[in-house]
C-alpha cells in the first residue's frame, strides 16, 4: 500500500464521499520511531573521550573522521523491536477489526494480517 499512497487516499476520499480532486502533500514523512543503539558500548565509545580516539584523531582528517563516526553510529542504530508476546496480543486484539474493516470497505486487506504474522515470525 505504501507504493500507492496517493491512490489509496483517493479511494478513501471516494468511499467517504469527500472531494477526490484534492491532492494532499504526502512528500513529508510523519514521525518515525527513534533509532536506538544496538551496541551500547560502541555508542558510548563514539560519544565519550577515549584514549584510542585521542591516538587516532590526529591521523584522520576532521571531515573523514566525522563521516566515519556518523556512518558507524548510523549502522549501530536500529528500530526498537516489539516483544513477541506484545506483538501476539496486538494481533489477537486487532484481528477481528481488520477483518471487519475489510468487509466494510469491500477491499482485500488480508495482506495486513500476513504482514503481522510475517513480522511475528521474524521477531
Amino acid at each position: 500500500m505504501t507504493n500507492n499512497s496517493l491512490g489509496m487516499l483517493k479511494d478513501m476520499f471516494v468511499f467517504l464521499e469527500i472531494d477526490d480532486t484534492f491532492t494532499p502533500d504526502i512528500s513529508e514523512k510523519v514521525r518515525q520511531a527513534p533509532r536506538l543503539p544496538k551496541n551500547k558500548a560502541l555508542e558510548s565509545f563514539l560519544n565519550q573521550p577515549h584514549p584510542v580516539k585521542s591516538i587516532l584523531s590526529p591521523l584522520l582528517p576532521t571531515g573523514l573522521r566525522d563521516k566515519l563516526v556518523n556512518k558507524i553510529r548510523y549502522l549501530n542504530r536500529g528500530k526498537p523491536k516489539l516483544a513477541p508476546a506484545v506483538r501476539k496480543q496486538l494481533i489477537e486484539f486487532y484481528r477481528e477489526d481488520i477483518l471487519q474493516l475489510q468487509d466494510l470497505i469491500g477491499r482485500d486487506i488480508s495482506q495486513w494480517l500476513k504482514c503481522l504474522k510475517l513480522s511475528e515470525a521474524v521477531s
